[in-house]
């Protein structure tokens, strides 16, 4: 309940997807960037794509008890489910309970690597039905992160929705290089929305993205408070 609460009272977060394997030395970097700005981040860790080289670097970062690092379960394996137009894990039309076994397996098999509990959840491509709400709130699950603008109707899962995406075009993995855009946009968002919650996808940066993504959380550290709006 504690990072529940750390989500609430700020405007700014960072929710890196896709973690799992050949994740060094970005979403390293990306920790440690956050941790120095004090800027809360959301890691979606796909259960059966985790390595064992992430699943070392993980449980030394939790060592550290910083509360700001939160490990969210991405999905099960992150395969798209056949037969559907959109992408996403799980048909809108699977059982609620044959989902929730789904979840519990991929969250047991996290929980028994990392050695921790696992309440948070990210759905592959922020794309999910209602039956996956029923389901996590059936299985036990706390909080939850999609897109902002995707329906959802829980009445015990804590939402997190991001409102902000570098990436320009993901058929060939463009992402905005200049942190001056990446702050006008944070700008906007705090504006009209109340908060930022940024997503990265950390295979497809490079050293320049890096940079940028410092100074976006050098400027976004000073947005932490909500309703702390600064120029």
């Amino acid at each position: 309940m504690e990072q529940i609460k750390i989500l609430q009272e700020t405007s700014v977060f960072v929710r890196v997807d896709d973690v799992g394997k050949d994740d060094l030395p970005h979403v390293s970097g990306i920790v440690d960037v956050c941790r120095q700005t004090n800027i809360p981040v959301i890691l979606g860790v796909i259960p059966n794509l985790l390595s064992d080289e992430t699943a070392g670097y993980l449980k030394c970062e939790l060592e550290h008890h910083w509360p700001g690092l939160i490990i969210a379960q991405h999905g099960v394996s992150h395969n798209r489910c056949p037969g559907v137009v959109r992408k996403m894990e799980f048909s809108i039309w699977e059982p609620v309970c044959d989902v929730a076994n789904k979840l519990l397996a991929g969250r047991e098999n996290l929980q028994t690597r990392l050695g921790m509990n696992i309440n948070w959840y990210v759905p592959p491509w922020n794309k999910y039905g209602h039956n996956l709400i029923l389901a996590l709130e059936e299985a036990g699950y706390q909080a939850f992160s999609a897109a902002k603008g995707m329906p959802f109707r829980s009445n015990y899962l804590a939402n997190f929705p991001i409102n902000q995406d570098v990436v320009i075009d993901y058929k060939i993995g463009k992402i905005e290089a200049d942190p001056q855009c990446w702050w006008e946009a944070t700008k906007r968002n705090l504006s009209e929305d109340g908060w930022c919650g940024l997503m990265l996808h950390h295979h497809l940066m490079n050293a320049r993205h890096m940079r940028a993504f410092q100074e976006w959380a050098k400027t976004a550290s000073t947005q932490i408070t909500k309703g702390s709006i600064n120029n």
